[in-house]
């Protein structure tokens, strides 16, 4: 009977652990989406702020060498989605670790 016992109390134990490490998991997801959402913003912030500055360098007559702006922002994209995916395989990892 103590056997009995013993086990239900580390099933219970362990269930608590279980729900724990999923609302650890959430939290770290909601963490990430946020992350993202905030980067996504920045992103077309930044986009914005170009198309207008090119709309009205276009308006004075300068020239535009738009190439070089454009790899500029496609680093900085890529950039961003290393940033995200090194979170993505941190939270990950750390999930992991927790089971």
């Amino acid at each position: 009977m103590a056997e009995l016992e013993s086990f239900k109390m580390e099933y219970a134990n362990a269930r608590l652990e279980c729900n724990a490490a999923d609302e650890r998991a959430n939290i770290l997801a909601s963490k990430v989406i946020g992350l993202e959402e905030k980067a996504s913003e920045h992103l077309w912030l930044n986009l914005m702020v170009h198309q207008s500055h090119l709309r009205h360098l276009k308006l004075k007559g300068v020239a535009i060498l738009g190439f070089p702006t454009l790899i500029r922002v496609v680093v900085h994209i890529l950039f961003i989605c290393l940033v995200f995916l090194f979170q993505l395989i941190s939270m990950l990892v750390l999930i992991q670790m927790q089971q």
